[in-house]
């Protein structure tokens, strides 16, 4: 039956994907498959974009192929969010098995520098402390060829660093050059220089707000909301953090009286509940609603 060579093909394919040391024969063995059939499984591995790599007589599959690259955009964990479990798991108290296990995971599974090399970590640290420094004697400071795939470029930075987040992962400064306020991966500055020049831009230097619609900006922007039963429930379930900003006024209505950084979020939850809400403040949240309800194709 089909679902039986599929599982077959799975199996196959996580001996391969951790494989160290079968060869042909032995992968045959352990899956009960003829090597023709062995064969014909590499062919569409090969035509379902794996890279089948060959050592000698020991057949493997490439954990960089172009397959797992495409599940890795949905599924996987980035580098930050990787490097930010393994820090709390490092730093936690318990030596619980479980906590063993996930560190083993991450460090057999992520090629990370930061997860493997001391080194490197050491040198992390040490960029870290010496930010805090920095902070501490409100100091510029010159980000040691720092690397930005946007700009696809690999450079010193000079900048007044102000604010530690994501755990000491990220660093908010005012990027002298620019005149801008940007946030820097600390993991992506090979070096911190301490430079013998105080800051003399902390007026400018601004602090980055995340709203509960998980938009981020520098700015916030104020917004009022009647909601009726339905609509509170509804905001209680999708966004349980935001519940500090309801206060209720009658038997059937509550106040919603928040800071957003974007009009997209709040607007999207508005518009899909709007018989139960009415708009209280502001009125470029009025005007974004009306353009909104314009534009829309009935």
């Amino acid at each position: 039956m089909r679902h039986d060579k599929l599982g077959r093909e799975l199996d196959l394919l996580l001996l391969m994907v951790q494989n160290k040391s079968y060869t042909a024969v032995q992968l045959c063995e352990q899956l009960h498959i003829s090597r023709r059939n062995f064969y014909y499984y590499l062919d569409f591995f090969k035509d379902s974009d794996f890279k089948v790599d060959k050592s000698g007589f020991i057949y493997s599959i490439d954990r960089h192929s172009p397959f797992f690259k495409r599940i890795k955009e949905v599924v996987d964990f980035n580098e930050e969010e990787v490097n930010y479990l393994f820090r709390l798991l490092r730093g936690a108290r318990t030596n619980s098995p479980i906590r063993e296990r996930v560190l083993e995971k991450l460090s057999n599974f992520y090629d990370f520098r930061i997860l493997n090399d001391v080194k490197y970590q050491e040198q992390v640290a040490n960029n870290i402390s010496k930010l805090y420094k920095a902070i501490k004697e409100k100091k510029v400071v010159k980000l040691k060829r720092y690397s930005s795939p946007h700009s696809h470029s690999n450079k010193d930075r000079l900048v007044e660093p102000y604010l530690f987040m994501n755990n000491e992962m990220d660093i908010r400064c005012y990027e002298i050059i620019t005149g801008t306020n940007k946030t820097f991966k600390v993991m992506r500055m090979e070096d911190v220089e301490i430079e013998e020049v105080v800051w003399g831009n902390e007026d400018k230097h601004k602090e980055i707000f995340t709203d509960i619609f998980t938009f981020s900006g520098e700015s916030k922007l104020h917004v009022q909301l009647e909601l009726g039963q339905l609509a509170c429930n509804v905001f209680k379930e999708e966004y349980p953090q935001g519940c500090i900003y309801l206060h209720q006024t009658d038997a059937q209505h509550w106040l919603l009286e928040l800071d957003v950084v974007s009009y997209i979020g709040i607007g999207r939850f508005v518009l899909g509940l709007f018989e139960d809400v009415k708009v209280l403040e502001n009125e470029g949240f009025k005007a974004y609603l009306r353009d909104k309800i314009k534009s829309m194709k009935l």
